[in-house]
């Protein structure tokens, strides 16, 4: 059984990854090293993680529906997602709000896709984003906040799409299956 992890060399991801494999699970890691953070280090990760035999790596981008196909169906002992790849930078989302719906959006439904062909799926963890809480002034955030838009995305779309931007973005937020701290912490007894 193997585990896809997207944004395997992402902080977060990294730490899962080497908290799975330090668990003796497989680990097929997924990232597009794109230059928001330092690639150097994000290289550095994957060189610490490739010396574990049961980590494997594709530099892929989520939201590269042919690419996440193909290796879905070229490993078919996969049996979960974790999915914690997407555009960093609140800030960043205002110069480039298109690198967002690609990464966090399309990303996100390509994802539930590819589950939806992995045999015996056993479960699919989604971490989102905190571009999610949008306009929201509640602080600190929740996920139970109610988001009525995208500071920067939504906002900036007619009002239809920026509607229908939010649904789905909020539809993919429902599908949270599982917590990341059940990952990375101990198991009790």
């Amino acid at each position: 059984m193997s585990i896809l992890l997207t944004g395997a060399a992402g902080f977060i991801g990294f730490h899962v990854a080497k908290a799975l494999l330090d668990r003796g699970e497989r680990v097929v890691g997924i990232d597009n090293l794109n230059d928001y953070y330092d690639v150097r280090l994000k290289e550095a990760r994957l060189d610490l993680l490739r010396a574990d035999p049961g980590f494997a790596f594709a530099k892929l981008d989520v939201a590269d529906r042919d690419g996440i196909l193909a290796l879905v169906e070229g490993h078919r002992d996969l049996r979960s997602i974790i999915h914690l790849a997407a555009q960093a930078g609140v800030r960043y989302s205002l110069e480039n709000p298109y690198a967002y719906v690609d990464a966090n959006v399309m990303g996100t439904l390509v994802m539930f896709e590819a589950a939806r062909r992995i045999e015996r799926l056993t479960g699919i963890t989604y971490a989102s984003s905190s571009s999610v809480y949008g306009a929201n002034r509640q602080q600190p955030f929740s996920v139970e906040d109610r988001v009525a838009a995208f500071q920067g995305t939504a906002e900036s779309l007619p009002g239809d799409a920026a509607d229908r931007l939010v649904d789905v973005v909020m539809n993919l937020e429902n599908h949270v299956v599982s917590d990341i701290a059940e990952i990375v912490l101990p198991r009790s007894a």
